[in-house]
């Protein structure tokens, strides 16, 4: 039986959310002014930026952290939100905190979609704070 892509985007969603701990942590997502959204799988990747100055040398360099999440999963105070400016994603592990800002990429976008159904979202983030 031959697989669409649709079909295999499908497939891919419900092993994120079925298989979260073979490929993804749980995070809290978290807008001002309500209760953080808690439990939310997503993968972790990290985007290394860099601003190149006179005659190719490395000025400025920055890593970034995306966080693949699908789409339906992403509910605030019941109602399906986009990530924005000023959201927080704070991650648990080794019994600390890692607390991500939303953020644009160099003045872009907070967020991108990964698949053409928009389905899966690609949010940008910087490390903001650990305890």
């Amino acid at each position: 039986m031959t697989r669409t892509f649709s079909d295999s985007i499908d497939y891919d969603l419900e092993a994120v959310q079925v298989n979260a701990d073979e490929f993804a942590v749980a995070i809290s997502y978290d807008r001002t002014g309500g209760l953080p959204a808690t439990g939310i799988a997503a993968i972790k990747s990290a985007t290394r930026i860099e601003e190149l100055g006179d005659y190719g040398a490395v000025r400025n360099e920055a890593q970034l952290v995306d966080w693949l999440i699908p789409a339906a999963l992403l509910v605030w105070d019941g109602a399906a939100i986009l990530p924005a400016l000023g959201d927080v994603i704070a991650e648990t592990r080794g019994g600390g905190t890692y607390t991500y800002a939303v953020v644009g990429v160099e003045g872009g976008p907070v967020y991108t979609y990964d698949d053409a159904d928009h389905r899966l979202l690609r949010i940008h983030t910087r490390l903001d704070s650990s305890s």
